[in-house]
This record gives C-alpha cells, structure tokens and sequence, in this order.
C-alpha cells in the first residue's frame, strides 16, 4: 500500500521513459522487497502506463507481516489493523 502514489504517478503521469522506469523501481524500492526480475515485469509495467490501466498496490508490507508472523496479530496497533482491514465489522482477529 505505501507504494499506490507512485504507480499512479507512473500510470497517470510519468511520461513513458527509462527514466520513468528507473524511478518506479527506485521508489518502489523493487531490489530490496520484491524476489522477481524486474525487467521481467517491465512489459506489463509499461503496458499499463501506455494504455492507462490502473496498477494497484495490494501487498501488505513486509515489516507487518514480519511482526504478524513474529508476535501474532494482537501485536498490530489500532492504526495498523485499520490499514489492513477495509471492513473491520466483517474482521475478527
């Protein structure tokens, strides 16, 4: 979620280049968090920003998941839940 401005930016507003594309995966910060190749996603990268189609940021980020997995969900704050769960009515930790 921390990264959805930066596809929009990349989407709606960057101009297609390599150097567009170098920010993305700068901001993203793609070596440090993703495990793929990021020139093998680059075609669909590009795609979508040529062709303006909405890239959505649905990974939860690691530093959660690392404390979920570590401590279990009650170790999440009130602000970090909500950042999760879009219907807290419908979550029961």
């Amino acid at each position: 979620k921390p990264f959805q401005p930066v596809l929009d930016w990349y989407v709606f507003k960057a101009k297609p280049s390599k150097s567009s594309d170098r920010a993305l995966y700068e901001e993203t910060e793609w070596e440090q968090r993703w495990f793929w190749s990021f020139a093998n996603y680059l075609p669909l990268l590009r795609f979508c920003q040529l062709n303006k189609v909405p890239l959505v940021a649905l990974n939860v980020r690691a530093e959660t998941t690392a404390k979920v997995r570590q401590r279990g969900l009650t170790s999440l704050s009130p602000d970090e839940r909500e950042d999760l769960v879009m219907d807290a009515r419908g979550f029961r930790a």
